[in-house]
């Protein structure tokens, strides 16, 4: 059984080295504030910083000191295979890029037209991880230096050894629909597939020249970087059972983290974690 969305929007795990030194970028920079819980202790695994961005939650938290050497691959998008940068949508691109420029942030792209009526820029938190900025530029500029959201929910960009496997995973198994744009052909020769978790777009792209590097496997502990990404679900049993039977790794099978949440980690072929999530409904009241 495809996933069955229980929310509109993709979240976003994100390990990092010190999180003295990601907060005041991911919060006092771009403005991310605390969902609904905020900082969430785990035990002997740390701190979770759950902030939002539009609809979209992005956990932060710092690698346990046992793993602490692992680093994500630098470099970029074409550096190496896995999740390689995640996306804003916004309307003040000048004036949020000129802000981190000026705080000492690395500005590797643009801002730069990619397509007609499309700029885009990309930036380098503390860990290396590549966030790109989108901007429409028939959509209104806004005022001020923070971020200005033309969209409520983050994308994802995923760098895959094959794409017709990655394909399989992500539209067949877990039941993805297309994009309104599902494939866009890129100036390397390669070709970004578009697809939709809601209103959010994982984009799955071969590289053209295939690097040496992919992330580090093992989950969310083992390295820095972007490793793991969410899906609220209505049918976490029923979706991850379908992978497991389809042949893909559970490495963590559907399991209750806490009173009526539950949780699974399924692995896709290049051994990225996708993590899907479900809440159970509140109890009617008597």
């Amino acid at each position: 059984m495809a996933v069955e969305l229980a929310k509109d929007s993709i979240d976003l795990g994100i390990m990092v080295q010190d999180i003295e030194t990601a907060l005041p970028f991911y919060q006092g920079l771009l403005g991310f504030e605390y969902d609904g819980i905020g900082a969430m202790d785990m035990g002997k695994r740390g701190v979770m910083h759950r902030l939002l961005c539009g609809t979209s939650l992005i956990k932060v938290r710092q690698i346990p000191a046992g793993a602490a050497g692992n680093v994500a691959a630098p470099g970029g998008i074409n550096a190496a295979i896995g999740m390689r940068y995640w996306t804003i949508s916004i309307s003040n691109m000048d004036a949020v890029v000129e802000r981190c420029n000026a705080a000492g942030y690395r500005i590797p792209m643009g801002p730069l037209e990619f397509r007609p009526g499309v700029r885009i820029a990309m930036i380098e938190d503390p860990d290396g991880n590549w966030l790109e900025l989108v901007e429409n530029t028939t959509v209104t500029t806004a005022d001020g230096s923070k971020l200005a959201l033309t969209k409520d929910s983050i994308d994802l960009g995923i760098m895959v050894e094959e794409a017709e496997a990655a394909m399989e995973f992500y539209r067949d198994v877990l039941g993805l629909p297309a994009d309104s744009i599902p494939e866009m052909p890129l100036p390397d020769g390669s070709v970004m597939h578009r697809l939709r978790a809601g209103t959010s777009v994982i984009k799955i792209r071969q590289h053209a020249k295939p690097p040496s590097a992919r992330s580090a496997p093992g989950g969310s502990d083992a390295a820095t970087g972007l490793r793991y990404w969410t899906m609220t679900v209505s049918n976490l049993a029923a979706a991850t059972r379908r992978a497991q039977e389809a042949g893909y790794a559970v490495p963590i099978p559907a399991t209750e983290i806490r009173p009526g949440t539950s949780i699974s980690m399924i692995e896709d072929p290049d051994g990225n974690y996708v993590e899907l999530l479900e809440v159970a409904p509140p109890a009617p009241k008597l």
